[in-house]
């Protein structure tokens, strides 16, 4: 076994080991100002990824088809909208709307988004929004706000419906075949891909990692509060300021409360046993999945996704653990210590914030190499698949959007502008571009995986071949 980079471990973990290595260690802490209250409290950052989890289900069932679906554009940018704005009054979401992403087979606690404890939206909490983000995005080819990203992708899915259903186009990609669903465009681009790893990137990834853990503020993040119980409102929390973002990071990061009982394989929802399916686990037993605790989501899966996808090295990555490992010890350095942290506690604390931070960052990392593997393998395939190589292209670009946002990354800003450039504007398609073109696009995807790996102290074996096989 090696030791690969700095504040990173990997070991032999068999794909049916448990992903934390201690079975007890639940993400559960009681509250020091009321009795038998637990203290853990992040309502909203599980709404937001309830309305991202809806926005996206909605986007993979838009059928121009269909007697029942949005009349026209118009109609399909409210629809889409309306999840983003969800609690703004000028889209009216109030909480009533039923939820529609209980596991399947599963029944939930949660029944409507007001049952997740907290009414809210995504805009919101977007960087500019939220915490004085003032750059443009990098990765989308002009200068434009996150606001402005997202309400373009929308538009682009609402004018291929337009298109469709009104207009009645039937369009085509650049080889000539019938495209089949509205979120891809002819260029090749998976708008639906695109969509949902930007706003988890600019919403999700920026919140947990450059809002609610950012250093050296007064009051804020790592800064805040941990002797005084919160007043909001009027109304007296059972936690302090500290225990309070470190349970709303610990929400972006979208990880169940118990994963320390998930094997890997259950938190990627890849497998495992019947009663941790979807990766879920009714750990009290009441027979329905509470959506607050018992599920694993977003990037707790991401990060299990790669902790189980080599193969056939003799390492694994061990990225979901340590990251839930972190959590968990931060958030016991500061509920068992009942004043203010001292000079050698906060150290201890940083050393977890910037540990699962990065490892956070090098499950991003090693998702991005996993996506530009399977772009070179969709470019050197026998029989190439146009649909397969605009999902795997588009998560590429869309995860690799999401590094920017970390304003303590280990990647180098010049490494991403390389992915970027490395993947283009839009797909290059076999059979369009010349062998000459296709070659050079070949050899720039290669070299992006390895200056990737380098930033984030991940080992170059993990790359993989040149026809992106045995790496992430």
């Amino acid at each position: 076994m090696r030791s690969l980079g700095i504040l990173i471990g990997f070991s032999l973990i068999g794909l049916g080991q448990l992903a934390c290595r201690d079975d007890n260690r639940d993400y559960a802490f009681n509250s020091r100002f009321e009795d038998g209250m637990s203290s853990v409290s992040y309502g909203g950052q599980l709404s937001r990824w309830m309305l991202l989890e809806e926005l996206n289900r909605e986007v993979g069932a838009l059928d121009p088809a269909a007697v029942n679906g949005p009349e026209d554009g118009a109609a399909v940018v409210d629809l889409l909208t309306y999840f983003f704005d969800y609690s703004k009054e000028s889209v009216g979401g109030d909480g009533s709307d039923t939820l529609n992403i209980c596991p399947a087979d599963r029944t939930c606690v949660q029944s409507t988004y007001g049952d997740m404890g907290s009414v809210t939206n995504l805009d919101d909490k977007l960087p500019e929004n939220d915490i004085g983000w003032t750059n443009t995005v990098k990765g989308y080819g002009t200068d434009l706000t996150t606001r402005e990203v997202v309400d373009d992708l929308i538009q682009r899915i609402a004018d291929n419906y337009h298109a469709e259903k009104v207009d009645g186009v039937t369009r085509q990609n650049a080889l000539g075949d019938n495209i089949t669903k509205v979120y891809i465009d002819e260029d090749g681009v998976d708008l639906k891909q695109m969509l949902q790893k930007f706003i988890m990137g600019a919403v999700m990834y920026s919140q947990g990692t450059s809002d609610y853990l950012r250093l050296n503020e007064d009051g804020k993040g790592l800064e805040s509060d941990n002797t005084e119980a919160v007043v909001k409102n009027g109304s007296t929390k059972a936690y302090t300021g500290l225990e309070h973002v470190w349970d709303e990071a610990f929400g972006y990061f979208g990880g169940s409360r118990f994963m320390s009982e998930f094997t890997v394989d259950e938190i990627a929802d890849i497998g495992g046993r019947d009663t941790h399916s979807d990766g879920s686990f009714d750990k009290n037993g009441d027979g329905d999945i509470d959506l607050t605790s018992e599920r694993n989501q977003g990037f707790s899966q991401t990060a299990a996704k790669r902790d189980r996808a080599i193969s056939p090295t003799d390492m694994q990555t061990t990225l979901a653990q340590n990251i839930f490992a972190d959590f968990h010890a931060g958030r016991t350095l500061i509920t068992e210590t009942a004043d203010a942290l001292d000079e050698n506690q906060k150290t201890e604390l940083l050393e977890h914030r910037n540990r699962l931070v990065n490892n956070w960052e090098r499950g991003i990392g090693a998702t991005i190499v996993h996506y530009l593997n399977d772009t070179i393998q969709d470019l050197v395939a026998d029989e190439y698949s146009f649909v397969d190589h605009a999902k795997h292209w588009s998560e590429a670009v869309g995860y690799a959007t999401q590094l920017q946002f970390n304003t303590t990354k280990l990647t180098q800003d010049s490494t991403i502008d390389v992915i970027f450039v490395a993947l283009g504007s839009t797909p290059t398609i076999p059979g369009v571009a010349s062998q000459a073109d296709l070659d050079a696009h070949l050899d720039t995807l290669r070299a992006a995986r390895g200056t990737l790996l380098t930033d984030l102290g991940l080992d170059a074996s993990f790359e993989g071949n040149a026809n992106g096989q045995g790496g992430f």
